[in-house]
């Protein structure tokens, strides 16, 4: 197998083609790459004349497999064209037997370096044409005539000749645009990587103004260094430095005692919320241009609401209440409540109650930390495990219970309070052991979550 490398040439009567041709056609002279092309008996070059060769077909070969973005690759030799009309596979076969090329066409070295602009202007490759006449040693008139003969008149102006060809007569054979005065195309991206990361909530027009160039630019230059425009997120609270000292301290304490013997096992959770009568939400629809789009009402200040109270296992929910309208969890409801919650363990889980031990977390709302809370945890003989402040992402009835339920609301809409009982129970009789047991069993990886952070959120 021999090398080819990925190449553009002319082709009659206007168009430019790209395809590959044999690495050792190619030569590098002043920073480019040029492609001589083999001799062919009586054919002038197309830029002089249009003439298509009539004979001598196996000078002309056949390429497939085109490279798949790399300068080189290797290529397949096909047999070459006999001298008929029949038509060949335009699939597979880049040069086909009706073509001919100018003795010298420049090859690309890298992917997209060189072809067409966008707006359908060949600006580079009749550069190029006007370099190959002057190295033909042709004056300015003369080049700009045969590349108006060969692709139509106004293609390239004389004044526009003489100018690139003051130019090669200097000694600078590029035919790159010269940097011009005004405002910069480029941007020193380190600099800009710099100025973002030092803050990162700068908009692109304020880097636009310090960097003295356009929004486009920057946004490019942005998107080059990998930065991503995202928005910020909701946390439960801005931490204080005492904040993010408890939450390691108290993280490391029950990883620690949690590597030494796992506990989850004996893990009972619970936590309230707020459940709303009407949990409709805006959403997106399929329209029609003429279509109306649907309404959804605003929902109203106060709506109706019950709060829900829930204790949970591993081993499933324990118990739940709804509290009746009006009544809120204070220091005797809670320790009420906690009494109900020993007296179902000792028929659901007694092995929990009696060998293993209850290991009580829950948060630091003031029913939970009250003197007859604390006396009623003690008569039950059960622990309480530490809990940081603000910290909803470290209690798995916040972070997995709750969002489950709350995904499952969506949308609802109530009548009463019998109404939201009932599909609560709907909810908690839809999930298996495995839905809880991977909610408390999430916890160690959040507590070393939290070390990595420093005592910060983290993120999810």
């Amino acid at each position: 197998m021999e090398k080819f490398i990925k190449a553009k040439w002319l082709e009659p009567p206007h168009s430019i083609e790209y395809g590959t041709v044999p690495s050792n056609w190619v030569e590098e002279s002043n920073g480019s790459l040029w492609v001589c092309w083999p001799k062919v008996v009586n054919v002038k070059p197309l830029i002089l004349s249009r003439q298509i060769p009539k004979k001598d077909w196996s000078r002309f070969i056949l390429l497939k497999k085109y490279g798949s973005g790399s300068s080189f690759s290797e290529c397949e030799m096909i047999p070459s064209a006999n001298d008929t009309n029949e038509d060949i596979d335009n699939e597979n076969l880049l040069k086909r037997k009706n073509r001919f090329t100018l003795p010298y066409f420049r090859a690309c070295n890298q992917k997209s370096s060189c072809g067409f602009r966008k707006d359908g202007n060949p600006t580079d490759d009749f550069r190029s044409c006007l370099l190959y006449e002057f190295k033909l040693g042709r004056n300015a008139t003369q080049a700009a005539k045969n590349i108006c003969t060969a692709f139509g008149e106004g293609t390239v102006s004389e004044r526009t000749a003489q100018k690139w060809f003051q130019r090669f007569s200097s000694g600078d054979e590029s035919i790159e645009d010269l940097p011009r005065s005004g405002r910069p195309l480029l941007v020193d991206e380190d600099e800009l990587k710099d100025a973002v990361e030092s803050d990162s909530s700068q908009t692109c027009q304020e880097l636009a103004v310090r960097f003295a160039v356009s929004v486009e630019t920057i946004r490019l230059h942005l998107h080059a260094i990998g930065k991503a425009w995202k928005l910020s997120r909701w946390v439960p609270h801005k931490l204080s430095i005492d904040n993010k000292k408890q939450r390691l301290t108290i993280c490391t304490s029950l990883l620690s005692r949690h590597n030494v013997e796992p506990f989850l096992d004996r893990l009972l959770t619970c936590d309230e919320k707020w459940i709303v009568y009407n949990n409709t939400k805006r959403c997106y629809h399929w329209l029609s241009p003429d279509d109306p789009i649907p309404k959804t009402p605003k929902p109203n200040l106060h709506e109706r609401k019950v709060l829900l109270c829930i204790w949970w296992t591993t081993a499933g929910v324990v118990h739940y209440e709804l509290l009746p309208t009006g009544q809120t969890i204070t220091g005797l409801v809670y320790s009420a409540q906690l009494q109900r919650v020993h007296d179902l363990l000792l028929v659901k889980q007694p092995a929990l109650v009696h060998r293993r031990g209850v290991l009580l977390l829950h948060d630091n709302a003031r029913p939970h930390t009250a003197r007859v809370t604390q006396d009623k945890l003690r008569s039950l003989d059960w622990e309480s495990l530490p809990h940081p402040p603000y910290s909803p992402d470290l209690s798995p009835t916040d972070f997995h219970f709750f969002l489950s339920l709350g995904n499952h609301l969506k949308g609802q809409q109530f009548r009463d309070q019998d109404a939201v009982e009932m599909e609560l129970k709907a909810f908690i009789d839809s999930k298996d052991q495995e839905f809880y047991r991977s909610g408390i069993n999430k916890l160690d990886l959040r507590w070393e979550k939290v070390l990595d952070a420093n005592g910060d959120y983290f993120d999810e």
